[in-house]
C-alpha cells in the first residue's frame, strides 16, 4: 500500500508521523488497516479509524481497476469541518471537490475479464 498523502501529490515522507495528540493515529494508520478484500470490511475499518475524529457523515467508495490493481477510491465527509481538518492533518490526506479523498489498494486479484481501467460505485451504505 502506498503512502496516501504522497499519492495525492502532497509532500509526505513514508512513515512520517504528524505532531498530533497521542491518542490520534498517524499517517501510518491507513497502511496499518491491513489488507481488505471487500468494500464492506474496508468501510467498517475506515469508520472505526475515523470515529476518533468525530462522526462520519458520509463515506462513498468507488471500486476501480487501474494498472492491474483493484483500488478503493474513498470520498469522506465528517460531521464538522474542524474534524475533517484534523483527520487530514493527522493522516496526511487531501481534499478534492470539498471531500476528503484517498485511494487504498484492495487485496483482490484482478479477474481476467477486467481489461483496462474500470470503476463501479459500491452500493452498500454504512
Amino acid at each position: 500500500m502506498m503512502n496516501q498523502g504522497a499519492q495525492l501529490g502532497q509532500d509526505v515522507e513514508p512513515g512520517l508521523v504528524w505532531d498530533a495528540p497521542s491518542h490520534a493515529p498517524s499517517v501510518n494508520a491507513l497502511a496499518q488497516l491491513g489488507p481488505h478484500s471487500d468494500v464492506p470490511s474496508l468501510r467498517l475499518a475506515l469508520h472505526r479509524l475515523c470515529e476518533r475524529f468525530g462522526r462520519v457523515q458520509r463515506l462513498d467508495i468507488l471500486k476501480a481497476v487501474h494498472a492491474d490493481v483493484v483500488q478503493a477510491i474513498c470520498f469522506l465527509r465528517m460531521e464538522r469541518e474542524e474534524q475533517e481538518l484534523q483527520l487530514m492533518k493527522t493522516l496526511g490526506l487531501g481534499r478534492f471537490g470539498g471531500e476528503v479523498v484517498f485511494v487504498l489498494n484492495l487485496d483482490v486479484p484482478v479477474k481476467p475479464n477486467d481489461v483496462g481501467p474500470s470503476s463501479e460505485w459500491d452500493d452498500s451504505n454504512f
